[in-house]
């Protein structure tokens, strides 16, 4: 959020900085039925993220910042109802699934002030329809206190997880992997990998997934089609 308002140059220096009243933030997810079990935890980890921060306010009136997180999921019309309210309060479309939802994702930026996405290869593709308005966080949606650290090898417990859920082409790379490694070869991760392979887990929070990755050797994911 400093880092927006430093865009819009809303405040001069530190002091201002610090002794501004707090933002006001209204978060819009998109509905429950259309996110995944990993998506509930992303959204909510923003939102608990922003919570915790002690210049931001959330409310649901007279918003400063109206943040969509994974507006590809949000439909149009939803986020055009906001659309009268940009004279008073800026919209934000926070991107969590670029590169693969760039299309939908470049739509739903013609209707914002501010684009954040988590891929700086897709920065210029923004920077097209909101100019310089363009943030990206790589690590977006890691916690705080999380450690980015991996563990040392012979304390690792696996050897090679493939973390997602069975799409059609990850289906195709899944098979490609049991047929060279063995069905015992590759742990799958994500609900549904029971219906092609024995050695699954389902669907783990984000924490869950986090560590799974850490104590790995070997971490494989790949692109949805």
């Amino acid at each position: 959020l400093k880092a927006i308002s430093v865009l819009y140059e809303d405040f001069k220096d530190e002091k201002y900085f610090l002794h501004k009243p707090n933002w006001r933030v209204r978060i819009v997810p998109p509905p429950e039925s259309a996110m995944t079990f990993s998506q509930k935890e992303n959204v909510k980890n923003i939102t608990d993220a922003l919570a915790s921060l002690k210049m931001v306010d959330i409310v649901t009136d007279k918003p400063d910042y109206i943040l969509f997180p994974a507006p590809f999921l949000t439909p149009e019309s939803t986020i055009k109802q906001f659309a009268d309210t940009k004279k008073t309060a800026k919209l934000v479309t926070l991107h969590m699934e670029d590169p693969p939802a760039i299309g939908i994702n470049k739509e739903r930026a013609k209707l914002a002030d501010v684009v954040i996405t988590n891929d700086i290869s897709v920065k210029e593709d923004y920077e097209t329809i909101v100019g310089e308005h363009v943030l990206v966080y790589p690590n977006l949606l890691v916690p705080n206190g999380i450690s980015h650290s991996f563990l040392p090898i012979n304390a690792r417990a696996r050897h090679k997880v493939y973390v997602g859920y069975p799409y059609p082409s990850r289906i195709a790379v899944a098979n490609d992997l049991i047929s060279r490694f063995g069905e015992k070869g590759v742990l799958f991760v994500g609900d549904g990998w029971e219906k092609i392979t024995s050695n699954c887990a389902p669907t783990k929070s984000f924490m869950e997934t986090l560590e799974l990755m850490r104590s790995s050797w070997v971490v494989l994911c790949s692109e949805r089609t």
